[in-house]
């Protein structure tokens, strides 16, 4: 779908092929049937939850590459008419299974140091950082990324000025580079740009309601 055109050059296309030629799965072992079984909901669910993730990435990394776009919405639309699925049920599991993989992540780097805004304040943005980055990963939009940069450049605010411990700063990044490091690259090139001019000034950006959890009065 992306990449080389001849040939299968991705783990998500040799998933895709090998779920979907038929002498292939002939000789599938037992374990293949239990991981994902044949002419199943639940596999058409994850399979197209896949093609959807790596979508993301292309149209956030190459938008102009309508010609890839397309043949990952085609391979959605194969697995939604081959396994009797609607796209709101495609985009509702891949939306759940996200944010649930998000939550694992943020829970595995420690996302927010417990104790600096007190038990309520990081929960609040904890649920925020997740489902920020989920909301990008459904809509990889400009206000979406914005909102991204808006929770980094936060973090790293209050690290420098001591109302959270520093480690906090760099689990998010850590998060970030866990889902998509070239996203964590290109939020870190924009801050540290943005640093040169005034840290406080990126740290109010944008101008969101939301971002009222980061308060710390």
């Amino acid at each position: 779908m992306g990449g080389d055109l001849e040939n299968i050059d991705t783990g998500l296309e040799a998933l895709l092929t090998l779920y979907y030629t038929p002498g292939i799965v002939a000789i599938h072992p037992p374990e293949a049937a239990r991981i994902l079984p044949q002419n199943n909901r639940t596999s058409g669910l994850r399979l197209a939850s896949a093609v959807l993730y790596e979508l993301t990435e292309v149209k956030f990394l190459t938008p102009q590459d309508t010609a890839a776009v397309g043949r990952y919405e085609g391979m959605v639309r194969f697995i939604q008419d081959r396994h009797g699925l609607t796209r709101a049920e495609i985009d509702n599991y891949y939306r759940d299974a996200l944010r649930a993989e998000l939550i694992r992540i943020g829970n595995q780097y420690t996302l927010i140091c417990d104790g600096f805004w007190g038990t309520p304040k990081v929960s609040e943005i904890r649920e925020f950082s997740s489902s920020s980055l989920v909301s990008f990963y459904v809509n990889p939009s400009e206000d979406n990324y914005n909102t991204l940069v808006g929770i980094a450049a936060r973090t790293l605010n209050n690290a420098l000025t001591g109302n959270v411990a520093y480690h906090a700063n760099a689990a998010f990044h850590q998060v970030l580079r866990a889902v998509l490091s070239e996203l964590a690259t290109r939020i870190s090139r924009q801050i540290t740009e943005g640093m040169g001019r005034n840290l406080l000034t990126l740290s109010r950006f944008p101008a969101d309601p939301r971002f009222n959890v980061f308060n710390t009065r």
